[in-house]
């Protein structure tokens, strides 16, 4: 995986998108980057960021929303092998990203808060 994690970090400095944090742990990465603009997606057959037209903009998507959506696409180009799949602290109720055993939120001021995570199974 090390080397899927340095084609896809050099693949978003190419692309000119500004990662702030990139872990892993096993098969997960945990990312922290700048918005992608609502206006601009990643197209995998140019190998490019692109304008999309206003028509096709859903306009229900949030701005992390959709730029997990396009750091999804962008890594599943890497290596076809492998699939990706993205969670965002907006598909929460409480606004905190489920990480391992932690939920963690980025707060305004750019302070990265966490708190201790289980899920519990009913028996």
């Amino acid at each position: 995986m090390l080397w899927w994690d340095l084609k896809f970090i050099e693949k978003l400095k190419v692309l000119g998108i500004s990662i702030d944090l990139f872990t892993r742990f096993k098969d997960d990465c945990n990312i922290i980057s700048e918005g992608v603009p609502q206006n601009v997606d990643y197209d995998p057959l140019k190998d490019e960021m692109v304008i999309i037209s206003s028509n096709v903009i859903n306009e229900n998507s949030s701005s992390e929303t959709h730029t997990a959506s396009v750091l999804n696409k962008i890594a599943d180009s890497i290596d076809g092998m492998i699939a990706f799949t993205n969670d965002v602290p907006s598909n929460h109720n409480d606004g905190f990203l489920p990480v391992l055993d932690v939920k963690v939120k980025l707060q305004n001021s750019g302070r990265l808060i966490y708190q201790f995570y289980k899920t519990y199974q009913k028996q």
